[in-house]
């Protein structure tokens, strides 16, 4: 990607260096009125700007740059930073993290930019949310795309019924300790970020380079930028989300799984179905958690079926 300046409001624009002719994105700010007492949100996205459908996708702008020039040829791609994520909003209590104003921020970031509804994606964390959204606005998700994530219910019922899930998610339970988290992930220029895209976990292709890395850790250098994301665990330890289980979700849903998932059961997408009336679930066998960047073409393509 090439960046430029850009003379007016917006911070900034970029064109990709692939030989397409895709319609030149936009990186701005995407200010959401006040709720209740809470000052003006923030929220950094990468925004394409002449299309006719609009599609979300959560949980980092820059985990979804294969997604984005892909499919920028047809939607209006939104790709925001979460609350407490990068150059968005910071808060400091972990009340603000909780999944109903997670997804209530989408929902603001979707009418903001004028749209009724739209094609919604979410990977990790960010589908977490993509559910819960899905769950407490279906009037505003025409479709649902989920990555290498459980419905919030089956992984709150898995992981205390399979001890394998429980042994892979024990960071969960170490991010519920104050600062220790935060003082070990900054160690070394945030070194273990690295670690997570590099080791035997991490995403398996050449497409995670090590400026793709310096990316990821400049972001979490932010002031406050490592405290937000650690908060997601410390808000949503015991939140159960009763609504989430009662709501069956009527949309059409896709679940891509990378198999080699060192975080998650792939067994959990199957126990979906419960939530779901319209399921459809893709496996890729050789991908890892971080399956858009693992097997972007194969991703892609799945997506594109999906939505046409």
């Amino acid at each position: 990607m090439v960046y430029c300046k850009h003379e007016t409001t917006l911070k900034k624009f970029f064109i990709p260096t692939t030989d397409t002719n895709i319609d030149v994105r936009i990186e701005y700010d995407i200010p959401i009125p006040p709720r209740n007492s809470h000052c003006t949100t923030t929220f950094h996205a990468e925004v394409n700007i002449v299309c006719k459908d609009y599609y979300c996708a959560l949980h980092g702008w820059y985990s979804w740059r294969y997604q984005i020039v892909e499919f920028s040829k047809n939607y209006r791609v939104v790709a925001f930073d979460q609350r407490g994520y990068s150059l968005s909003s910071k808060f400091t209590d972990k009340k603000d993290f909780t999944f109903e104003k997670l997804s209530a921020d989408v929902s603001e970031v979707i009418q903001t930019l004028g749209y009724k509804d739209c094609v919604l994606v979410g990977h990790d964390w960010g589908a977490l949310v993509a559910w819960s959204t899905a769950a407490n606005y279906p009037h505003l998700v025409s479709k649902l795309i989920i990555m290498n994530c459980p419905h919030p219910t089956v992984f709150s019922k898995h992981i205390w019924s399979h001890f394998s899930q429980l042994r892979k998610s024990w960071y969960i339970f170490f991010f519920q300790m104050p600062y220790i988290p935060e003082w070990m992930y900054s160690l070394n220029r945030f070194e273990a970020f690295s670690r997570v895209f590099t080791s035997r976990v991490g995403v398996r292709s050449e497409n995670m380079t090590k400026d793709d890395i310096d990316i990821y850790r400049y972001a979490f250098s932010q002031p406050g930028a490592i405290t937000g994301p650690i908060n997601y665990y410390r808000a949503n330890f015991l939140n159960r989300q009763e609504k989430l289980s009662k709501n069956i979700l009527k949309m059409p849903v896709l679940i891509i799984w990378g198999k080699q998932d060192a975080f998650l059961n792939h067994e959990m997408a199957a126990e979906c179905s419960k939530y779901v009336n319209n399921l459809l679930i893709k496996y890729i066998e050789d991908a890892t958690h971080f399956v858009q960047l693992d097997r972007p073409e194969i991703v892609n393509n799945i997506m594109w079926q999906f939505l046409n």
